[in-house]
């Protein structure tokens, strides 16, 4: 059972931490109830006094949720390619998403393993609908393959034609506004120094979308150092310790989102 205003007092005593509330829509996660637990993310939401974020996926309406958010709410795993996505049947954007867009409804990407299409990337982009944030939605299940780290993802939008500003813009100053924290993803001197340095390597590399649809990126952003609490730490020497994957992990699959 949702519990909206449980929910709304747990935000209050934890601003310093928690900035929204996400609710997961469609038919796998909600059944017949994608209504009631948007319903009741909203009543949270606005009870605490902070965004929404909506994670669509198969079953959604896109159309309806939009008209239920507010400016500053998210839709998050947004260039996914189910057909309940921001795509109409004609395959060009929603109407729905672009008046959304006007209204300050924001879109983050969300990539994980099933929420990221080449081809709903590149309508949308080609209907000046520029994604507000860029993220990897990274798990153990989705490191490996498709997503392998957030410089790859971003020069998936490289590629696409958004440009260099336009895209480090989505990884930090998008992301920092989205939840209010506008100290963060800025150089500007007596704010937070965690910044990671990064070089345009012109190397082709076949990256596939969530749905093995596979494209040759021609550039790609590489991380060479990351500076966090105070410590630099070198891309090529930190280590990524992953748990091996139990029969379990095995039968996930990974076209759909997680």
């Amino acid at each position: 059972m949702a519990r909206p205003r449980e929910t709304a007092a747990v935000i209050a005593e934890h601003r310093d931490i928690l900035v929204g509330v996400k609710v997961r829509l469609g038919t796998e996660p909600c059944g017949e109830n994608v209504a009631a637990a948007l319903d009741a993310a909203l009543e949270a939401a606005t009870l605490a006094g902070v965004p929404l974020m909506a994670h669509i996926s198969d079953g959604a309406d896109v159309p309806a949720l939009l008209g239920h958010m507010r400016p500053g709410d998210v839709v998050t795993h947004a260039f996914t390619g189910s057909p309940s996505g921001i795509r109409g049947d004609d395959g060009r954007i929603r109407p729905e998403v672009h008046q959304a867009a006007e209204r300050g409804i924001r879109f983050d990407i969300g990539h994980g393993c099933g929420s990221f299409s080449w081809g709903t990337a590149e309508q949308a982009l080609s209907e000046g609908l520029i994604p507000d944030a860029i993220s990897t939605d990274l798990h153990r299940y989705s490191i490996e393959r498709p997503v392998v780290d957030l410089p790859t993802t971003l020069s998936r939008f490289l590629e696409l034609g958004m440009t260099l500003d336009e895209v480090i813009r989505a990884a930090t100053i998008g992301p920092a506004s989205i939840i209010g924290r506008p100290e963060l993803g800025t150089l500007r001197p007596g704010r937070p120094a965690d910044l990671t340095v990064m070089r345009v390597v012109d190397e082709a590399r076949d990256l596939p979308d969530a749905n093995g649809v596979r494209r040759a990126v021609r550039q790609q952003l590489e991380a060479v150092w990351t500076m966090a609490g105070g410590i630099l730490h070198a891309a090529s020497e930190t280590p990524i310790d992953l748990r091996p994957l139990l029969d379990a992990d095995r039968e996930v699959d990974c076209s759909v989102p997680i």
